[in-house]
């Protein structure tokens, strides 16, 4: 069994970008109860330090990271704009900064139209 501990993936990855989280939500998709861990937690805009550090111990948890299914799920908001959500394929989880993508012009949303209504005639 391969073991990983929640919070300090989600420390490295927020000191890997440069970032603190703005807000944030994970949930325990199983073995919540096994923990002795509340299911979800919120960690809201304009937390206190004693919030965050009480989101951090609902991370603090080694879990099985080779379980098959994805285990934790949970999105980080950033003050960039940008966001950090959870990924998983085959049993594997990695944490993922998400960026906005750009607003199209106006010309560009036109041709995007145009090829869409072709396709549906």
């Amino acid at each position: 069994m391969a073991t990983r501990n929640a919070r300090k993936e989600v420390e490295d990855f927020l000191l890997a970008c440069g970032e603190d989280m703005s807000a944030a939500w994970f949930s325990w998709l199983f073995d919540a109860p096994m923990f002795g861990k509340e299911q979800s937690v919120t960690l809201p805009l304009g937390y206190t330090a004693d919030e965050r550090e009480q989101c951090m111990k609902f991370l603090d948890v080694e879990y099985d990271n080779s379980f098959g299914c994805q285990v934790l799920e949970g999105f980080i908001w950033l003050a960039d704009g940008t966001w950090i959500e959870r990924q998983e394929y085959d049993g594997s989880e990695w944490w993922r900064r998400v960026v906005r993508p750009k607003m199209p012009t106006r010309a560009t949303m036109e041709c995007y139209s145009t090829e869409v209504m072709e396709m549906d005639d």
